[in-house]
């Protein structure tokens, strides 16, 4: 369990004289386990956190359905106070990641892979959230429930048992219950995707103050379901093609610790390879389903080498050439004695040169 310093307070009794052996067998037995102590400092102004995510996705369309199965170990950056200059990150950081996907559609095609060009996961974009103060009601009493209404449904659940609080949330009750999905946030302005499900459910343990703070959060699952059109969200299918993309995940926190700025910025320099990465999971974590576990054996059961040599070529990865004219020619040969296509080569390895690397960034 963890506890602040600031209520913490520990009685030292000083014994001058007296050995350890002393002490009588009826004292030792009643100190069993000392807590845990979470210490915070001015200086350690960065809560890194480390957490394992178990998720269930699914894309669709009028003829196509894309099923994962996806563990991931992921960690998040957050500044600890106002006074912070290193903003860190907010949405999961992944670590080590485990993809397993199912493919069907209306010609019967039914495959499986680990990889998949399709990125329709929600839980790319769901962080952590956001400190808040408790209801009056949650403040005042060990034990209780409490119910903020939304427009037409209840936006907030919340329900006390000494210092564990449940917290449920129906995102799509009002705007003000989008205040516990920050990342979340832009796609809710966004014409493109329409919302038809967005529920979450936060757990935390050992509040002993008036704020839900995001040390205290000990995990969280939640549920997106959204419909959109074309391929400007998840760049599937047809622009004019809709969709329906569904995510449930469970988010377990295996650890957090306050740090200092300067370990944090080496924390987010850090490169990790998928190969000798072990993927941590939670020990609360419920088994997984039986389909599931059916699912992983049979992507393991893939002859990898063997699909890459009998796959069929991608021709919308390969430049075509096009046929010159004579004009084309000329035009050609004019731009190089003038110099026109070596700088405008030149301007474009620079332009693909930051692209790339921002998306290295990203």
């Amino acid at each position: 369990m963890k506890r602040n310093l600031k209520h913490l307070i520990l009685p030292l009794v000083a014994l001058s004289g007296v050995s350890a052996m002393c002490v009588p067998l009826a004292a030792k037995q009643k100190v069993t386990a000392l807590p845990e102590v979470l210490v915070e400092s001015s200086r350690r102004n960065m809560l890194h956190v480390l957490a394992y995510v178990r998720e269930y996705s699914q894309l669709t369309t009028y003829s196509d359905t894309v099923t994962l199965f996806r563990e991931k170990m992921v960690d998040f950056m957050l500044p600890g106070s106002r006074k912070s200059r290193y903003q860190g990150w907010r949405i999961p950081r992944i670590i080590k990641s485990e993809s397993y996907y199912h493919f069907t559609n209306t010609d019967g095609l039914d495959s499986v892979s680990d990889t998949s060009r399709h990125l329709f996961s929600w839980s790319d974009w769901m962080g952590l959230p956001p400190n808040a103060d408790l209801p009056e009601v949650i403040l005042s009493r060990s034990v209780a429930a409490d119910t903020l209404m939304g427009k037409y449904s209840p936006a907030e659940v919340w329900s006390r048992r000494d210092d564990l609080i449940d917290l449920e949330i129906n995102v799509l009750a009002d705007t003000v219950a989008r205040r516990w999905v920050p990342n979340m946030k832009s796609f809710f302005s966004d014409d493109k995707v329409e919302f038809a499900d967005f529920k979450v459910r936060y757990k935390y343990a050992n509040v002993l103050d008036k704020r839900l703070m995001q040390r205290d959060l000990t995990g969280y699952t939640y549920r997106v379901d959204a419909f959109g059109r074309g391929h400007d969200m998840f760049r599937f299918n047809r622009r004019d093609e809709a969709y329906f993309a569904t995510t449930e995940a469970e988010v377990y926190v295996l650890d957090m610790e306050y740090i200092t700025e300067k370990e944090a910025k080496k924390w987010s320099r850090r490169k990790y390879d998928k190969d000798e990465t072990e993927l941590i999971r939670a020990v609360e974590a419920p088994p997984i389903p039986d389909h599931i576990l059916a699912l992983m054996e049979r992507v393991a059961n893939i002859d990898m080498e063997h699909v890459r040599l009998t796959a069929d070529i991608d021709r919308s990865m390969m430049r075509m050439e096009r046929n010159r004219s004579k004009a084309g020619e000329a035009l050609r040969y004019l731009k190089n004695i003038t110099g026109i296509s070596d700088a405008r080569a030149k301007h474009k390895q620079n332009k693909d040169w930051q692209e790339f690397r921002e998306k290295l960034k990203k």
